[in-house]
């Protein structure tokens, strides 16, 4: 059976590709291009993804949906670094949603 986690996490991650054309917002969506682009593994890519985790925190801090998203996300954050990458990757796909809805809204 899929957790609520799993199926949050996998409905972002999907909608993600819908939205590729999207304008795009500079800052996050810049940030989070580097860490998909990067090689880095392991407590490395943890390292990596709180860069843009930041930055998104920072640029969405009004909008209480992404906000309420990326609090689901991080309930599960007291866990192994396999689990916390996790974690980031569910977070970095909430703010990936993010760029795209306002994409679409600027449209």
């Amino acid at each position: 059976m899929i957790s609520r986690f799993s199926l949050l996490c996998l409905t972002l991650i999907a909608a993600g590709p819908a939205f590729a054309g999207s304008v795009k917002t500079p800052d996050c969506e810049s940030e989070i291009d580097k860490v998909e682009i990067s090689d880095a593994e392991g407590q490395q890519r943890l390292d990596a993804m709180n860069t843009p985790i930041n930055v998104c925190a920072a640029q969405y801090k009004r909008d209480k949906k992404i906000a309420s998203l990326v609090r689901e996300c991080a309930k599960y954050e007291d866990q192994p670094t396999v689990q916390q990458q996790f974690v980031a990757a569910c977070q970095v796909a909430a703010f990936k949603y993010a760029n795209a809805l306002y994409g679409l809204k600027a449209q």
